[in-house]
């Protein structure tokens, strides 16, 4: 059993980001999507929440049939994505090499 989220939102929260646009952004495989819609919501002035509301995934098949190590990869790859749209490209690159230098002294 996996802790998951879920998100509701005014409409109209959503459509001063997105204008029309799919919900997240195309540019995530799997992670930090809902983390940039919150952000960019944040961004334009609503205001935002963490609640006490907890969901659980009961089995989470589709996670247990992919490689950890490709988890890993798609984590990091949308962990940089999310930090170049908040922090900006260098400090994305800044944080890419950190935790490859990190993961492999680790190793």
């Amino acid at each position: 059993m996996n802790l998951s989220n879920f998100m509701m939102f005014r409409r109209k929260a959503v459509d001063a980001v997105r204008h029309g646009k799919p919900l997240f952004d195309s540019r995530f495989t799997m992670f930090f999507c809902e983390d940039e819609l919150c952000w960019q919501i944040h961004k334009v002035g609503w205001k935002t929440y963490l609640g006490d509301t907890f969901v659980y995934h009961m089995g989470s098949f589709s996670m247990n049939q992919l490689n950890s190590n490709y988890l890993g990869r798609l984590s990091l790859q949308d962990r940089v994505i999310y930090h170049a749209i908040v922090l900006g490209p260098i400090r994305a690159l800044i944080f890419r090499s950190a935790y490859k230098l990190y993961h492999h002294l680790d190793s």
